[in-house]
């Protein structure tokens, strides 16, 4: 506040002369700026060159640039004084104003004083800064120099670093083909980790190095970049896991988290906050094909599973039998055990076929039979892992009056699901598997039908899920469905057709592999690559910068064999040797293409591994 001038200050060494010149008189320092105006405006390069911030100098002050080393000052035998100036400015104008604030270009390198990383050529490039240049890019560096390339012609002065051009301290300064002369020393020995490539194994770099390779440049460096491209370029193919946040969705969550009010207060806040959560519930049930009262907010699709599984089990005993298929998710066969165990509940699996679908014949069988001892039926709508889809109709007719709750967690967003024409008294859903925010799920339970509740406490949500709304997460919830269900048929076509390639690759590349499930849900790919372990394979493609899974992610991040493959009736073996691969509309086609790239390789590491640990 009221300064008595205004410093500007660029460099390492300007920056700290600065700020002592500004505690002895008062001033004030704008850091990192890279140009002024004769408006008094400034700009500045900020967070390694990432943003630059505009701002106004409103004080009329005088402004003062601060070039270390510019002139020899003179020597002076007497104490300097500080002249103290008195005036008086009104609030408003004791600032200077940011008006704006904006990334820098696309493609542009940071500022090479201000960068987080410098990559550095020297005599050893020859003259080709290629390989520097494309290093540099890909770590979001800025490009550095000897003074020996800049005298030879080969990279501009400006970019000079040392004792004759611009000093450095990035977290990260990596020297390629600098032999490491003092002079060059004195500009980036403050480096936080110095790397040195260099094929002269005595050259003085290495002495300051942290890390050094002695070796050609150019086999080095591509190397280097190659490496540096894959662990940047992270391809995700586990969109059945979780899905990345929409933009809009993120957008509408902050700006949720950020009200005041408890849905459930009687005041404004309170009532304010509540329609906001209505307004998204009656949203989300017209896109789901369901009335508004019929939409229970959980914490998660598991939540929902679980409030419905109990709550229907408890509410029609003593009926003792729950039926499903072996191939359920953890979700839905842990809380069928856990009544088995604790309740005295009786679970009859129903026979799947190869590609996961019910066995119908056996389904009206065993209804039949036992009928009236079932409390209720509980199947997966689109199967996690196969992508296999049930065939609603078929399955509605038979179960007449006896209740059908869905798991459709993997359904929404996939492939078509309308809560009413399904058939169920209920079904599972989740936000983060469409785009939307994690911890918030829904349980879609039809009008007039009552569970005992797993929660007690306030009685919201039909006194079926007590506890306090998360209603950020429930309207970004509605966003998220919205924004679905509006790009929903290009979304389906765009991933059928990537899904259709990477296929296609997987057939040329690997004649052997084989497919599992009936592909119904257009992004799920399962696939067996024999003679494999799929925790190898798994971190082989890891390695190569792409994301794929071994079946569900709900297991505590434990790999294990997937139930479901061995319930479809492949063997150990062969449930072992199969991985997941699960795409989105985010997924483009040069990810795709590039799994094809690394494919072939990945599969035969993985059969070396699995073969080596055979004769072991």
């Amino acid at each position: 506040r009221n300064p008595k001038a205004l410093l500007i200050a660029s460099s390492s060494r300007g920056k700290e002369i600065a700020a002592r010149i500004a505690v002895a008189t008062e001033s004030g320092i704008i850091t990192d700026a890279i140009d002024i105006d004769g408006e008094r405006k400034t700009t500045q390069s900020i967070f390694g060159g990432s943003f630059t911030v505009s701002s106004s100098v409103t004080t009329p002050v005088a402004i003062v640039t601060i070039r270390p080393s510019s002139i020899d000052a003179p020597s002076v035998s007497s104490t300097p004084s500080v002249e103290k100036i008195s005036f008086s400015l009104s609030d408003e104008e004791r600032a200077v104003k940011i008006s704006k604030v904006e990334p820098a270009l696309k493609g542009g390198r940071p500022e090479l004083t201000e960068a987080k990383i410098v990559v550095s050529g020297g005599r050893g490039t020859n003259g080709d800064f290629k390989p520097v240049e494309a290093l540099a890019d890909l770590l979001g560096a800025a490009v550095g120099a000897s003074r020996a390339a800049t005298d030879a012609g080969w990279y501009p002065h400006t970019h000079q670093v040392g004792q004759t051009g611009k000093t450095v301290s990035p977290q990260l300064y990596v020297a390629c083909g600098i032999s490491g002369a003092i002079q060059h020393r004195a500009g980036m020995q403050t480096s936080k980790t110095i790397v040195a490539i260099n094929k002269d194994p005595e050259a003085p770099i290495f002495d300051v190095a942290d890390f050094g390779v002695v070796g050609d440049l150019f086999a080095v460096l591509p190397q280097t970049s190659d490496y540096t491209w894959t662990m940047k370029r992270r391809i995700y193919f586990d969109h059945a896991a979780t899905t990345p946040i929409s933009p809009t969705v993120l957008e509408e969550l902050n700006k949720e988290a950020g009200l005041l009010g408890n849905p459930s207060s009687l005041h404004t806040f309170g009532r304010q906050m509540r329609e906001r959560v209505e307004n998204a519930r009656e949203e989300i049930a017209k896109i789901l094909g369901a009335r508004a009262s019929e939409v229970i907010f959980t914490g998660s699709g598991t939540e929902a599973n679980n409030t419905a599984i109990k709550g229907l089990f408890w509410k029609r005993t003593p009926r003792k039998i729950i039926l499903s298929t072996a191939i359920e998710h953890h979700a839905v066969l842990d809380p069928i055990n856990w009544l088995v165990q604790h309740e005295g509940a009786v679970h009859r699996q129903l026979r799947v076929d190869r590609d996961g679908r019910p066995d119908l014949d056996h389904l009206e069988e065993i209804i039949a039979l036992d009928g009236d001892e079932i409390a209720l039926i509980s199947l997966i709508h689109t199967n996690n892992e196969l992508g296999t889809v049930l065939n609603l109709k078929e399955i509605s007719s038979l179960v007449g009056e006896i209740p059908l709750h869905l798991d459709a967690v993997q359904s929404v967003g996939k492939v078509e699901f309308g809560f009413h024409e399904s058939g169920a008294i209920s079904a599972a859903i989740s936000a983060h598997k469409v785009g939307g925010p994690l911890g918030v799920g829904a349980l879609l339970l039809r009008h007039g039908i009552d569970l005992t509740p797993l929660l007690h406490g306030g009685g919201q949500e039909r006194d079926i899920r007590s506890g306090t709304l998360n209603a950020p997460g429930i309207i970004a919830f509605a966003v998220a469905l919205k924004e679905m269900k509006e790009n929903f048929r290009d979304q389906v076509e765009k991933v059928s057709l990537l899904r259709e390639r990477m296929r296609t690759i997987i057939k040329e590349v690997i004649p052997d592999a084989s497919f599992n499930g009936t592909g119904d849900a257009p992004g799920i790919l399962n696939v067996t690559f024999p003679g494999t372990d799929n925790e190898a394979s798994l971190l082989l493609f890891d390695s190569e910068g792409i994301a794929a899974s071994t079946g569900s992610a709900c297991s505590q991040g434990v790999a294990e064999t997937s139930h479901v493959l061995l319930g479809i009736g492949l063997s150990e073996s062969e449930a072992r040797s199969t991985l997941r691969f699960s795409l989105s509309h985010r997924n483009e086609i040069d990810e795709v293409e590039y799994f094809g790239q690394v494919l072939a390789s990945v599969i035969s590491r993985a059969r070396a591994a699995h073969s080596a640990g055979s004769r072991s």
